[in-house]
């Protein structure tokens, strides 16, 4: 049962401003800026049909389950955002059915169900629907830019603004239609594509399980080839020799691929050949300092090439 809504004067204002309380959410998608940064800007649009999910399912889920149509869909869309970032506070705007877009915040604890979830967005879009009055709607309009980094909607119903990616759905067909406007400058094509495959993926789970009360983190996005996938690069096994130290093993790596990358950060890269020329030149300095063997080095750094420069040179 959701909880009385107070409809005093000042009750839509005081509810948006602690409901927008600093921190604002910062959504950080996997994106592919590095790849792009350089590539075209401005706003693509995709659209697909999600074939394995029907309309038709969709709507007996919801009407089985008592759960609202676009509670549910935002549900799914918001386990999504969890999937990908892993972050704690999310908002979404939501086009209601007022064609407003109504900023809504969810919060994930260590462990939640997608029950629990789908009570919280329930409760949350019904308090900000009950909330857009014109108190409220005149101090959303305070906001220069939308405080949220993401949109939600349901029968393609659009919304115009300048976030960075457009979630739509449009159930009218035979088959769930996902149309997904992003910025060019931060997303590829494929990496969209991809985000289409984990929704799809999430809303097949559901529609198969008879339960809501799942722990949303056994949810599994990912597919059947990328799992194969991941397997492949996890098996990093390698025979190696215990008689070897790991100094030894890269001074033999040096000579065999002197001009081969050995190491690379945002600060630059290191060939095995410059990184070997660069630790012994830390390890002179040491035994000009009076360091003798099985001597204690400590080393207090932070990550970076350096680091590796001096636990090699000693």
């Amino acid at each position: 049962m959701l909880s009385k809504i107070e409809t005093s004067k000042s009750s839509s204002k005081a509810f948006w401003q602690k409901e927008l309380e600093e921190p604002i959410p910062s959504l950080i998608l996997p994106n592919d800026m590095s790849l792009l940064f350089k590539g075209e800007s401005g706003e693509k649009s995709f659209s697909i049909l999600l074939k394995e999910v029907s309309s038709e399912s969709i709507l007996h889920y919801s009407i089985e389950k008592k759960i609202d149509l676009h509670v549910f869909l935002l549900s799914v869309y918001f386990q999504l955002l969890y999937c990908l970032t892993n972050e704690k506070d999310l908002m979404v705007g939501y086009m209601n059915n007022d064609h407003l877009s109504v900023p809504i915040r969810v919060t994930f604890e260590d462990s939640i169900t997608f029950s629990e979830l789908v009570y919280q967005v329930e409760n949350k879009t019904s308090l900000a629907n009950s909330h857009l009055d014109l108190e409220g709607i005149n101090w959303l309009s305070t906001f220069t830019l939308p405080p949220y980094t993401t949109t939600f909607s349901l029968q393609n119903t659009g919304i115009e603004n300048n976030t960075p990616i457009k979630w739509a759905l449009d159930l009218s067909g035979e088959y769930c239609r996902l149309t997904i406007n992003y910025k060019a400058k931060l997303f590829s094509e494929k990496t969209v594509t991809r985000f289409t495959t984990y929704y799809q993926n999430l809303l097949l789970f559901h529609l198969e399980n008879k339960s809501l009360d799942t722990w949303i983190n056994n949810n599994s996005i990912i597919s059947e080839e990328e799992k194969i996938l991941y397997q492949k690069l996890n098996q990093t096994s390698e025979k190696f020799k215990h008689d070897q130290t790991i100094h030894q093993a890269f001074i033999e790596m040096a000579k065999k691929f002197p001009n081969r990358m050995a190491i690379s950060s945002i600060e630059g890269s290191l060939s095995y050949q410059q990184l070997d020329e660069k630790s012994n030149q830390v390890a002179q300095i040491l035994i000009k300092n009076g360091l003798t063997s099985e001597d204690l080095v400590p080393i207090f750094m932070n990550r970076s090439l350096l680091t590796i420069i001096s636990l090699l040179g000693v």
